[in-house]
């Protein structure tokens, strides 16, 4: 119940702040032939829209002309503006029977995580073409009561990406096979625009966020329980001799976690949208810490190893493990295993050796993860027959 109050509050929240951003009218809706409609549950600055604000940057460069659904209005609503018309419904059956009016012909629908799944009943009902993304593991999925939405995402979706086997094997197991699946990992879409190196990038960090000499270890997310903030403030207590730095805002809980129990080493920068200044601090650090208790892939394991950070995180928590492998890419250790982790993220920070080995590694992984082939393959799915 206090969830759904909070999803409602935010919803009208955000619906005032960008009301001008939002549009109302939906006559002229789908009269371009290579026309494509996307939804997603929200337009905040978090994973799963920064992903789909990338595929449709790319898509709309590709001559498509673009109409985007979401659920929840928010602060990504104005870089989305700039390549799609954008609505704000959370009533797929109403909206679609307002679409359903409107188009001459099929559509296609691009579905962005399991939370928008409710969707896609509604589309298929009116002849779409429905092609759904899931990024989401069923923990998510259970927090965000998406259970039903999952299940009508499983039946009436075209096709379902999947951006490893470990999220679609999760995936089924809790709701069921879908007809046709593919798995793909999203490739990188954050690439180096600066011809910085990586000693200068340090340089630069260090003096624009006053930190010492000692090496960076850094994580990048919303912080929560979910994504363990709580972990990485406890591996900042058991390693002085290193900086921790978390980039991206805190929720209540963990800010009052932050206050009370923050040590000289940890280093808070919120939210930062600029890219150059992200591939910096990927680029600077030593290693990423990713402490997430449930991590489908995450974007953040993808960026850090194309800018050549080794990555350390759990065992069995999320797909990033097929990129992420002991002595090579980094290292994974039992969930919460704090003793083992901080021992870990030692060894990279200060064997220089070692830390160059999986640098040159991360980076030749990250040569087969093209975000170009990603939207590609996705595009694909979509029936344009006119075109």
């Amino acid at each position: 119940m206090l969830l759904k109050v909070k999803i409602l509050v935010r919803y009208y929240f955000f619906y005032a702040k960008y009301f001008f951003d939002i549009k109302k009218n939906i006559k002229s809706f789908g009269k371009s032939e290579k026309h494509l409609v996307a939804v997603s549950h929200d337009l905040s600055k978090t994973g799963a829209p920064m992903l789909l604000l990338h595929i449709l940057k790319e898509l709309s460069c590709r001559g498509w002309n673009i109409t985007l659904i979401s659920m929840s209005a928010g602060p990504l609503i104005k870089e989305f503006s700039k390549v799609s018309d954008v609505y704000i419904s959370r009533k797929p059956e109403k909206f679609c029977a307002r679409i359903a009016r409107c188009e001459s012909k099929s559509g296609n629908v691009l579905i962005n995580s399991v939370i928008s799944g409710s969707w896609c009943k509604e589309f298929k009902n009116i002849n779409f073409n429905v092609v759904s993304l899931v990024h989401e593991l069923p923990g998510a999925i259970d927090y965000w009561k998406a259970g039903e939405s999952a299940k009508k995402m499983t039946i009436f979706s075209d096709v379902i990406y999947f951006p490893s086997n470990f999220v679609k094997n999760k995936f089924q197991n809790n709701f069921g096979e879908a007809e046709n699946t593919k798995v793909q990992p999203q490739g990188v879409f954050l690439t180096q625009e600066s011809d910085m190196l990586s000693d200068d990038a340090l340089t630069l960090i260090r003096r624009r966020y006053k930190l010492d000499e000692k090496p960076i270890v850094l994580n990048v997310a919303n912080g929560n329980f979910r994504k363990g903030f709580d972990l990485f403030l406890k591996l900042s207590h058991l390693c002085p001799d290193l900086n921790f730095v978390w980039v991206g805002d805190l929720d209540r809980e963990m800010k009052a976690l932050a206050k009370s129990e923050s040590t000289p080493n940890l280093h808070l920068l919120g939210y930062i949208s600029q890219k150059n200044e992200l591939l910096n601090l990927y680029s600077s650090a030593s290693v990423l810490a990713l402490t997430s208790r449930e991590e489908p892939f995450g974007s953040i394991v993808l960026e850090a190893m194309s800018q050549g950070t080794p990555v350390i995180g759990f065992k069995d928590v999320g797909g990033f493990q097929d990129v992420v492998r002991n002595w090579d890419t980094g290292f994974l250790t039992e969930l919460e295993d704090l003793e083992d982790m901080s021992d870990k993220i030692r060894l990279i920070s200060f064997d220089r050796n070692l830390n160059m080995t999986m640098s040159n590694n991360c980076k030749k992984e990250m040569s087969n993860y093209s975000f170009d082939s990603y939207v590609s393959n996705i595009e694909k799915e979509f029936s344009h027959p006119h075109v």
